[in-house]
């Protein structure tokens, strides 16, 4: 084989592999963001409709090399020392207000919250201050709490009451503490909203719990923040939900759904919600404790894992519009979407996969994302 014939398949070679690499990056969620107008690009993806069939199972992909030698950690794993730790931060967190017990035991029918509701006239003022402010886009203000659940929604005026409630004695005495504080609630808020919608659009009988257990999943960021200003940075630096885990357990050695399960059974919250706030960070592993879980228990956890995700996204990745986005790892890489395709759970994220791909469903989350995300 002469030179000329080695330099000419050489080329092709090259020219084959360049061609496979550019088709390969059209497969990829591209986020762009602009430090100006915080606003990421989603590259167009070619294969959107590719099925969950196609896609089951995720152990032919290679590892992420961060999830290698990822552990999450468990309550039932905590020594003494660790223990004491999380109960110094828990009773630091402040005390729940008399309104979030009863908020968190049952659905309510309107007239039914806002019985419950008008019983205290400071969450009362601030949730008409809240829902009169610029994030809803209003014709005409709105004067009473009654007047409020007609226009939101049972579920969305729950969960302002509730965040309020929760918020009402919190005091920052640290600016970027202050800062941070205020995205972990915005994301509480915009998974919860997202929860309610995912579990109406599929017809799950609890969604108010559902959207609860999405907004309180936070606690524990919350209380960590709250007992250590110092990391205010981890959630003002984009970090995504795995990259915060791993530095908060390097750092304590536990995680914030450790803490928030703490909090929840120190606040009497009903178990599902104490159970699900505890469970909220497993699909970030291949974790066994999935398994004890019945297929109604992991479907659920599919549900408030996608919505607080997504929330996360929304807010420290500045998710724009939900438009051709996939939670399938292999259309969009994040590392916190990796083990939702495994055997277990992919005939679970079927159906969440088809609601992206619902154009009204679409314009649904986008709206919210409009209205929530500013």
């Amino acid at each position: 084989m002469d030179a000329n014939t080695i330099i000419v398949l050489v080329f092709i070679g090259m020219v084959i592999f360049i061609t496979l690499k550019l088709n390969r990056s059209k497969h990829k969620i591209q986020y762009k963001t602009n430090r100006q107008t915080n606003t990421p690009s989603l590259s167009n993806h070619p294969n959107n409709s590719l099925s969950m069939e196609e896609n089951s199972n995720n152990s032919s992909l290679e590892t992420p090399e961060e999830l290698v030698d990822f552990h999450l950690l468990s309550s039932q794993q905590l020594d003494k020392q660790q223990q004491q730790f999380v109960q110094n931060i828990a009773q630091s967190f402040r005390r729940p207000h008399p309104l979030i017990l009863p908020l968190t035991q049952r659905s309510f029918e309107p007239n039914e919250l806002f019985e419950l509701i008008k019983t205290d006239a400071k969450i009362t003022a601030r949730i008409l201050k809240e829902v009169n402010s610029s994030r809803f886009v209003l014709m005409q203000p709105i004067t009473n709490i009654n007047h409020a659940i007609l226009f939101l929604g049972v579920a969305q005026v729950k969960s302002i009451a509730m965040q309020i409630a929760i918020k009402s004695d919190s005091e920052c005495l640290d600016e970027a503490q202050a800062m941070a504080y205020q995205k972990l609630w915005q994301a509480s808020y915009i998974a919860s909203a997202f929860a309610a919608l995912f579990a109406q659009e599929l017809h799950e009988g609890n969604s108010a719990e559902l959207s609860t257990r999405c907004l309180l999943s936070y606690l524990g960021d919350l209380a960590l923040l709250g007992y250590d200003a110092s990391i205010a940075d981890i959630y003002l630096n984009e970090n995504s939900v795995f990259e915060r885990v791993q530095k908060l357990q390097h750092k304590y050695a536990i995680n914030p759904a450790i803490i928030g399960q703490h909090i929840a059974k120190q606040w009497q919250l009903p178990q599902t919600i104490e159970q699900g706030i505890e469970n909220s960070l497993l699909m970030l592993t291949n974790s066994q404790e999935l398994q004890p879980l019945s297929q109604d228990e992991m479907r659920q956890a599919l549900l408030c894992y996608i919505a607080c995700r997504l929330g996360d996204l929304v807010v420290f990745k500045g998710l724009k519009n939900i438009s051709g986005f996939s939670v399938d790892y292999q259309f969009n890489e994040l590392v916190e979407f990796y083990y939702l395709s495994t055997k277990q759970q992919h005939l679970l994220l079927q159906p969440f996969e088809k609601l992206l791909k619902n154009i009204t469903v679409v314009n649904k989350i986008n709206k919210l994302i409009t209205q929530l995300g500013t």
